[in-house]
């Protein structure tokens, strides 16, 4: 399993029960969970939450959004989805 998808869907799991939750093998990925992902990483690249209110260091900024990037490219080199952080509203 690539491993930037299964630390999100570790995470993203934690909330989700049942036909909700993200499935373990990345290639059994819907629409649905799609549209979950782009959702999720657009609240996640709003800056208040990217930056930490301001409290973040650059390094750990790069960080996250390095893992982010990794998460798409995850997605689309396992999927026939295609995912841009460039195409996100945040």
């Amino acid at each position: 399993m690539p491993k930037h998808y299964k630390n999100f869907i570790k995470r993203q799991n934690l909330f989700l029960k049942g036909d909700e939750a993200f499935p373990e093998n990345i290639k059994e990925l819907s629409a649905n969970h799609i549209k979950e992902i782009k959702e999720t990483l657009s609240c996640w690249m709003s800056p208040e939450n990217l930056h930490c209110d301001g409290e973040a260091s650059k390094q750990y900024v790069d960080d996250k959004l390095e893992h982010y990037h990794m998460l798409c490219r995850e997605i689309n080199a396992n999927t026939s989805f295609n995912i841009s952080l460039n195409e996100l509203e945040y």
